[in-house]
């Protein structure tokens, strides 16, 4: 398997090239596969099934990884250590149920891309004699799993970038007190202007001359690998191919189960959830890439208004809007209606979501409501399956849900929260210049 650059297709490198490199060289171009084979069919699926997560996951990636590259024993290590994770599924009420996929160590979905990446990074550097610097934009979860996937590696510093004062106090704690080989970096302006920063760094040739730098962002094809697997898991467990709901900002997650799909796993439609960062769902309505100045909201990890990964959708659905509406919904979600369903699905189900699920939740709910209306009409019964991924534990967002949830109290979260930041973390103001300073300032 090789890797294309999405702007030039005859552009092929490797793996290892496309993770450490992160990015092609021209503007706004990414890294996408060179094919998605078609893994599923009607021969092997029983087969699938009855696979566990570990097993299928491996399956899948060695389609994308090649044995010269990672050797089959080596890779199945790196599977088995790294996406250790459990992936329950709960239902929350009839033909809607969500899979909860913060079981790892920073407490979001974001471990299964960065741990995946760690493994596959470290075994590449153990064939070379370099210090890596990874620089990495976040809008919440990206930089506590990065940071915990990479937290004490030898040879390897982390940059994160983060807005200050619009990520939740808990992910900022998760980036600011590990220390060693992790900077956190506070920068005054919004996620576009950290990516924006992370960009400058990648394609900035001086400062890649003197330093090996890459990004674990899910511009990085590395991330989207791991995040495959579970779609495609989850998948096999539904006797009719399900709708899944998916909180997005950066378009990252959305574009692996878009993959996931194309693989011939069956997943019947995508339903992007936005916040009032609509950036996606205009897309889809209109055609048209339309970015807004970017509104802060408290699904902070989605307040995105240029995602990167839009890149990759438009690359693989060839720019034809009809064909991407073939397999995608999208609809933004204001603030009062996720503070709402935040509300409402504790008092009817007794469950906690953050504010991201609750951001799908919403998405699922309406339009479920809307296939049971055209069933209905056509004097059918809805018999449609809506899975909504929930992307983050709500312990991490515990100053949006105890107005909403009394007495909802999150184990050890408070005495977190009163650990010191450590001396590596810094605020910056909105100025390339003065990020590049520092990252040569870390020999």
């Amino acid at each position: 398997m090789k890797w294309l650059n999405s702007k030039n297709i005859e552009q092929k490198v490797t793996l290892e090239q496309a993770v450490f490199n992160s990015l092609p060289p021209e503007k706004d171009s990414l890294y996408i596969p060179e094919t998605l084979p078609k893994i599923v069919n009607s021969n092997n699926v029983r087969g699938l099934q009855n696979l566990n997560y570990q097993e299928l996951s491996y399956k899948i990636l060695t389609h994308f990884i090649d044995e010269d590259e990672i050797p089959p024993a080596i890779l199945k290590l790196i599977v088995d250590e790294a996406l250790n994770f459990q992936l329950p599924i709960l239902p929350v009420k009839r033909s809607i149920a969500v899979l909860e996929l913060f079981h790892g160590p920073s407490l979001s979905f974001k471990d299964f891309g960065a741990r995946l990446m760690a493994s596959i990074m470290s075994y590449f550097l153990t064939k070379q004699d370099k210090k890596l610097k990874i620089i990495v934009a976040t809008s919440g979860d990206t930089g506590s799993a990065v940071a915990e996937s990479f937290h004490s590696m030898p040879n390897i510093d982390v940059f994160v970038l983060y807005p200050k004062n619009k990520i939740s106090l808990f992910q900022e704690k998760q980036i600011t007190t590990l220390g060693e080989n992790i900077h956190a970096i506070s920068i005054n302006g919004n996620f576009d202007d950290c990516q924006k920063l992370l960009k400058q760094s990648l394609s900035d040739d001086d400062l890649n001359k003197k330093h090996y730098i890459t990004t674990c962002n899910s511009i990085n094809i590395g991330r989207l690998l791991a995040q495959i697997t579970y779609y495609a898991y989850v998948s096999l467990k539904y006797e009719n191919k399900p709708n899944i709901v998916v909180p997005s900002g950066n378009l990252g997650n959305l574009t692996a189960g878009i993959y996931a799909k194309h693989l011939g796993f069956p997943i019947d439609k995508f339903i992007a959830a936005t916040n009032s960062n609509d950036t996606f769902t205009r897309y889809l309505e209109t055609g048209e890439l339309n970015p807004r100045e970017t509104i802060p909201t408290i699904s902070n990890a989605m307040d995105v208004s240029r995602p990167s990964n839009l890149e990759r959708i438009r690359s693989l659905y060839k720019d034809d809007i009809n064909l991407m509406k073939n397999d995608l919904k999208s609809i933004s979600v204001t603030q009062e209606q996720t503070l709402e369903t935040i509300k409402n699905t504790f008092e009817l189900y007794k469950k906690i979501i953050c504010p991201h699920t609750a951001v799908a939740l919403y998405a699922a709910n309406y339009y479920q409501e809307k296939s049971i209306e055209a069933a209905q009409a056509e004097g059918k019964k809805d018999r449609t399956q809506y899975l909504v991924l929930a992307t983050a534990h709500p312990s991490k967002f515990q100053d949006v849900i105890e107005p909403l949830i009394p007495n909802a109290k999150f184990d050890s979260v408070e005495s977190f929260l009163a650990i010191p930041n450590s001396s590596t973390s810094l605020e910056l103001e909105n100025d390339y210049a003065s990020l590049k300073n520092i990252i040569e300032k870390n020999k």
